[in-house]
């Protein structure tokens, strides 16, 4: 078996693996073996919260799983491929695209409905928007990003997805997040997935968040939600920033995400 831990605990990863190898050996006699096994038990411990599973698609690890050529002890899930997403928008322009379950998660949770209109200032290859456009009826999606590059990628993304987009729209723009040409009050939903990864994780962009957040709370409707991923140590900046302007905004609800 295999674990990942986040949070701060008494144990470590190691405890759990033979924790659920002795429990699994108990239960349905399977001997342990870390070399020649036929499947893996995985098991995600993020904070108070457990998950134990099996994972349903074939060898995951590395150049292994033949979807990337890393080293054993990187994880690599399957690419999510989708009729709609063109796999040479990210890859001919090279930028890497949010997984579109995860796209698809995020516009629920900015409780995003038919006829609604969408916003990701910082779009990258436009994947959230397209994600919005293809699943829900009527829907003006906009996305839009500072870099060229980012652009002609949704652009590709947005031309691919054509025949999928019923009654929906794509609007592809490149424009700088902290000066968005929307209207105030315009949008129904603001779904973004800050491009600061955990290579950024202490880098402080407290300015650069402030200028997003201000832009946000501008062209969002009131009482509408927007939703951000990003990692905690931003979080963490981005919340202060909340705290600081309580009169303007609020946070609903925060999601601890590995």
């Amino acid at each position: 078996g295999s674990a990942v831990r986040d949070g701060q605990h008494a144990f470590r990863a190691m405890a759990v693996m033979q924790k659920v190898g002795a429990a699994t050996w108990r239960r349905w006699g399977w001997k342990v073996d870390l070399d020649h096994y036929d499947t893996e038990i995985f098991t995600i411990w993020s904070y108070d919260t457990a998950v134990v599973g099996l994972p349903l698609f074939p060898e995951w690890r590395g150049s292994v799983s033949g979807l990337a050529v890393r080293a054993e002890r990187y994880f690599v899930l399957p690419r999510e491929l989708r009729p709609y997403l063109a796999p040479e928008a990210h890859t001919s322009v090279g930028r890497m695209r949010l997984r579109p379950s995860i796209c698809h998660l995020m516009l629920r949770l900015a409780g995003v409905e038919d006829g609604f209109s969408v916003l990701d200032p910082m779009g990258g290859v436009g994947t959230i928007a397209v994600e919005a456009a293809v699943h829900w009826r009527d829907i003006t999606a906009y996305t839009s990003d500072i870099s060229t590059d980012a652009t002609a990628g949704a652009r590709i993304n947005v031309t691919q997805a054509q025949s999928h987009l019923g009654t929906s729209k794509v609007v592809v723009t490149k424009e700088d997040a902290q000066a968005l040409r929307h209207e105030s009050g315009t949008m129904d939903a603001v779904v973004v997935d800050v491009p600061f990864g955990n290579r950024n994780r202490q880098v402080k962009v407290t300015g650069l968040l402030l200028g997003v957040l201000a832009e946000i709370l501008r062209v969002l409707r009131p009482k509408r939600k927007s939703v951000l991923l990003m990692t905690r140590a931003h979080a963490r900046q981005l919340l202060q920033l909340v705290e600081e302007r309580k009169q303007l905004c609020s946070v609903v609800e925060t999601h601890k995400v590995i």
